[in-house]
């Protein structure tokens, strides 16, 4: 007995439409299962997702979107009394074989394997209409700590955590510590698509061996702080 709780749950044939700069952008698929689990008491619009086997196609057959599956959690947590503010959530988000538009070009090619996600998000964004909520958080000095992010991209592995909040445009900010691996093999993906030159690549490469340490696995690693200020990632 949950009135509050609305379940939609879905599957086979799909048709979706999104915003775009040339104008809308249709999309017809199927997906083997979709259930996504909302609120209806105007607190935070999604609670869970849980999506299997989504292919979508476009215009065009490069211009795909699909998942194999994709699970996300929302739930509220205990961690907000410790730090004084409350309610605090907790999102876990795992999901695997996503595929991107070719148009967007992204960097690595279309194909995300693996994103893993263990957060908390701090602060008050309950009781007011979407997207007023989220101004509100934000006004109140709301933000997400990201215990782990976890990401399989091409050769790339990416291990981030650190905080996220919005400035006052309403866009990310945040300072994080990444681990990369497989950064030469990402570096000669980046020259094989033109994003870098190969002089470039041949001192990156150099830069890589010397500041490389090995992982508890063995596998050579970089660490680095990241910061994301005024939509710029240093």
């Amino acid at each position: 007995w949950a009135p509050l709780q609305v379940t939609f749950r879905t599957d086979g044939p799909q048709s979706l439409v999104l915003p775009g700069a040339g104008g809308p952008l249709p999309y017809e698929g199927s997906v083997g299962n979709l259930t996504a689990s909302i609120g209806a008491d105007r607190s935070l619009p999604l609670r869970a997702l849980t999506v299997r086997d989504l292919v979508l196609t476009g215009r065009e057959s490069t211009d795909m979107l699909a998942a194999g599956a994709l699970d996300m959690d929302l739930r509220q947590g205990a961690g907000g009394a410790e730090r004084g503010v409350d309610p605090a959530y907790e999102l876990m988000a795992l999901a695997t074989d996503l595929r991107f538009p070719a148009r967007l070009r992204l960097p690595l090619g279309e194909l995300v394997s693996r994103l893993e996600l263990d957060a908390d998000v701090m602060g008050d964004i309950r009781s007011h209409p979407w997207p007023e909520a989220l101004y509100r958080w934000r006004d109140s000095g709301g933000v997400v700590e990201v215990s782990e992010l976890d990401v399989l991209y091409g050769p790339l592995r990416l291990t981030l955590e650190g905080t996220v909040a919005l400035d006052g445009k309403g866009q990310p900010m945040g300072a994080f510590v990444a681990r990369g691996q497989g950064l030469p093999e990402t570096l000669d993906v980046l020259y094989q698509r033109g994003l870098l030159p190969g002089p470039g690549v041949a001192s990156a490469k150099l830069a890589l061996r010397v500041l490389s340490r090995g992982s508890q696995t063995g596998e050579p690693g970089v660490s680095v702080p990241l910061t994301l200020q005024d939509r710029i990632l240093s």
